[in-house]
């Protein structure tokens, strides 16, 4: 690793900004560094002294400040929030129109199976939550960093 306050270089190794559990490398005859531990590569800016993920379909960058990274890709505080408003809305109106629907339309009395439609539409916001949460775990590569997270604790576990 680095001495704090070091300028950024292609001879010293240095924490993963993206994993934040490896460490980069610098790849032979290229000016780009590569994780030990999630294996995204980055293409080094020495000038400006920062990091470009370039195999990812999220474009990310890094600054490096001497001692650590930090981001410099700006956050988008509007598509955050456009995300999680869709997720919100995705999960709660098809059960609203549903439990609305069972509201609005009461079974008959005294006949069998009078809260099905009650249970259906429980059904429905549990169905359309695991929707969002997977939609939600694939923009946020949250898959990704659980298998590289495993691969290392394979790695360790086999060093052993």
């Amino acid at each position: 690793m680095p001495q704090p306050s070091q300028p950024f270089s292609l001879d010293c190794t240095y924490p993963c900004p993206v994993c934040r559990q490896g460490s980069l490398q610098a790849l032979v005859l290229t000016d780009a560094f590569a994780c030990n531990f999630c294996r995204h590569i980055l293409a080094a800016e020495l000038e400006p002294q920062r990091v470009k993920l370039v195999d990812s379909l999220h474009p990310a960058t890094w600054r490096w400040v001497g001692d650590r990274w930090l981001s410099a890709t700006p956050k988008s505080a509007e598509e955050s929030w456009l995300t999680w408003f869709a997720a919100t809305f995705l999960a709660i109106v098809p059960a609203s129109i549903v439990g609305i629907a069972s509201y609005l339309f009461p079974p008959l009395p005294n006949q069998p199976g009078g809260s099905f439609s009650q249970v259906w539409a429980w059904l429905t916001l549990a169905a359309h939550l695991g929707i969002v949460a997977w939609l939600l775990g694939e923009h946020y590569q949250v898959l990704l960093y659980l298998r590289a997270k495993l691969r290392g604790l394979r790695r360790q576990w086999s060093g052993l």
